[in-house]
């Protein structure tokens, strides 16, 4: 994706972990039955688009899981260098996971 908004390319993925498309896409294009049902920016997908899309689910308890690993992600990645999570932020250490959640 980098490479293409460098280029100024489009690129066309397929992603059906929505919390990893929300990070790095610019634009969402939602499915069902192959009928477009939603069409616009990451922030724009609502609780209520993603059940459109997806059926019933727990939206916002799929967040919250997803924020709790990134934070075990963290403290694990702290531990491992031998820092508490206060020295990190001191010292301004920053990590980020990925934690991909199959939603179909």
């Amino acid at each position: 994706l980098e490479i293409c908004r460098e280029s100024g390319l489009p690129a066309i993925i397929n992603i059906h972990d929505v919390l990893l498309a929300q990070q790095f896409t610019d634009r969402i294009i939602g499915l069902r039955a192959g009928q477009v049902v939603y069409d616009g920016s990451p922030q724009g997908l609502s609780h209520e688009v993603l059940t459109q899309i997806y059926g019933e689910e727990d939206w916002a308890a799929m967040q919250q899981a997803a924020a709790e690993e990134v934070e075990d992600a963290k403290q694990v990645a702290n531990q491992a260098s031998g820092q508490s999570a206060s020295e990190a932020a001191n010292q301004g250490n920053r990590y980020e996971s990925v934690k991909a959640v199959e939603l179909v």
